[in-house]
């Protein structure tokens, strides 16, 4: 058939010109305050659910500081309800825990950023798991750090060693344990082979150091054999110490 030449078109019905009112754009529906979950989810993950995954990067997490405790329940649900609907059980979920923010402290504080972290570290329970920690990555001024760079780099190194069986480092030292022997506190931990020393950004590694009677002290802790002590008998004056946390200054 040709089609080339002029076309012809003839209106069977003109509808009548619209009122200035009804001319205007319709109004769009208004967005429940904040981020509902349920709508991204619907609008971006349930539509993904009949392929397959190797796996999963997540990222990250700020949004919930409002409820920094609660996530150490909610983020587990999470992972579970992607594996079940992703049919796959042990689907790999690596997640990056949340950067630094907001201006140093320079003594230990209330912090629903610190209390968060923890409970993205609580998920490390749940099998084919792995956090990549950025705490040395954040900037104190912006939320949304420069450098994604090597937290792509971290992340991409658990993907390579837990699921594709790469002998290679992937974490930083890890908490294992905490045995208090009279005024000393001491702390193992897991993934330190060659033992705990700063990186080359920090010119110390400190710990905060709370006696019987509560009371936060800072200190300098000495490293040996993969495991850190430090003594509270010169700094409490009194009872032993029953807590300790780690930090760099």
């Amino acid at each position: 058939m040709n089609m080339n030449g002029a076309w012809l078109a003839k209106a069977e019905y003109a509808l009548p010109a619209l009122s200035k009112e009804s001319a205007a754009a319709p109004k769009a529906p208004e967005q429940p305050a904040g981020l509902l979950a349920g709508s991204i989810f619907n609008g971006m993950i349930h539509p993904l659910t009949p392929f397959t995954l190797t796996g999963v990067i997540w990222y990250q997490g700020e949004s919930n500081t409002g409820r920094a405790y609660e996530y150490r329940t909610i983020f587990p649900m999470l992972i579970d309800d992607w594996r079940q609907r992703f049919q796959r059980a042990d689907l790999p979920f690596y997640f990056c825990q949340i950067a630094n923010y907001l201006p140093k402290l320079d003594k230990p504080g209330e912090s629903a950023w610190a209390e968060l972290r923890e409970s993205q570290t609580c998920a490390l329970k749940l099998p084919s798991t792995g956090q990549a920690v950025l705490i040395d990555l954040g900037e104190s001024a912006d939320a949304h750090f420069r450098n994604k760079k090597d937290a792509g780099d971290r992340l991409a190194r658990i993907a390579l060693a837990k699921l594709y069986g790469k002998d290679m480092v992937f974490s930083g030292p890890v908490y294992r344990s905490m045995n208090i022997e009279g005024a000393t506190i001491r702390l193992s931990f897991d993934q330190a082979e060659g033992g705990l020393k700063p990186g080359r950004w920090r010119r110390r590694m400190t710990w905060s150091v709370a006696p019987a009677r509560p009371r936060r002290l800072c200190a300098i802790a000495p490293m040996a054999n993969w495991k850190a002590s430090r003594s509270a008998a010169r700094t409490t004056n009194g009872p032993g110490p029953t807590l300790a946390s780690m930090g760099m200054r």
